[in-house]
């Protein structure tokens, strides 16, 4: 009996030599409770946002680049549908009386002489186009430029849509001779430059239209010096329209300081 004993004794001593025992302690705290599960589903999902939107910063040229080499191709043989002549409105200035379209510019050009081969040199001037490109802003409003002998130069659709539709179509013409802007046609590639600009980053925003190479160009100067002169002609003849509010409404107290603050707004805009 005392042999039997001491035979499962050895041998329970044996097993345990042979089977390493297990840290319960350290295992517990590898082991990844619910809190620390919800905490590592959360950073996880942080660092796949944040590596997403730097990623998605590093695409945006590159994607653009390529969308517009796909829209264009050969755009030299690229024929573009007749654009029906839009119906005068007398709520718009008068395109004729602030362009004058003028040809003696004449449009960027690529560092190697055309070839037979239209659509590489397509590809080229194109690219050389969107590397030419970049943001500008006037009175709070961005708006794509292009370059043309290290000038900057903006859509005359895109001002007249953007900027001057906001004034009365009534301009003294002491304005509209001195600030009179020359305007030039577009090139193709950078009517496509424009079109994958208003399309991809700014989602049409600029003008639901197809830019094409009878759309013209104006010196960003010259917009800049027409359109804060305007704005200023406009605000005098708000600041004079409130005066005029306010000697009507010297008995309405209420009225007569909602008047009197917005004039003061003007006359700060106006300095």
């Amino acid at each position: 009996m005392d042999t039997e004993t001491t035979a499962n004794e050895d041998e329970t001593r044996r097993r345990k030599t042979a089977s390493p025992e297990i840290d319960v302690d350290g295992l517990k705290s590898d082991c990844s409770s619910p809190e620390r599960i919800d905490e590592e589903k959360e950073k996880a999902a942080d660092d796949r946002s944040d590596g997403s939107e730097q990623e998605q910063k590093k695409l945006e040229p590159a994607r653009l680049l390529w969308i517009l080499l796909d829209l264009t191709g050969s755009f030299r043989s690229f024929e573009y549908p007749s654009k029906a002549s839009p119906e005068p409105s007398e709520a718009l200035l008068d395109p004729s009386l602030i362009f004058q379209t003028k040809n003696t510019l004449p449009p960027p050009t690529t560092q190697r002489a055309r070839t037979s081969s239209s659509t590489s040199d397509g590809t080229e001037a194109l690219i050389a186009t969107l590397s030419a490109w970049d943001w500008v802003t006037i009175d709070g409003l961005q708006l794509p430029a292009v370059s043309r002998n290290k000038e900057r130069y903006v859509a005359v659709h895109m001002v007249q849509l953007k900027l001057l539709s906001k004034f009365p179509s009534h301009i003294p013409p002491e304005i509209t001779r001195k600030f009179t802007m020359g305007s030039h046609k577009m090139s193709v590639s950078e009517a496509w430059t424009f079109n994958s600009i208003n399309a991809v980053i700014r989602k049409f925003d600029l003008g639901c239209q197809l830019f094409t190479a009878d759309d013209e160009l104006v010196k960003l100067n010259d917009v800049q010096m027409f359109y804060w002169n305007v704005k200023l002609f406009n605000l005098q003849r708000v600041n004079s329209e409130y005066e005029t509010a306010i000697r009507a409404a010297e008995h309405n107290i209420q009225l007569l300081a909602t008047a009197m603050q917005l004039k003061q707004q003007v006359e700060n805009d106006i300095l």
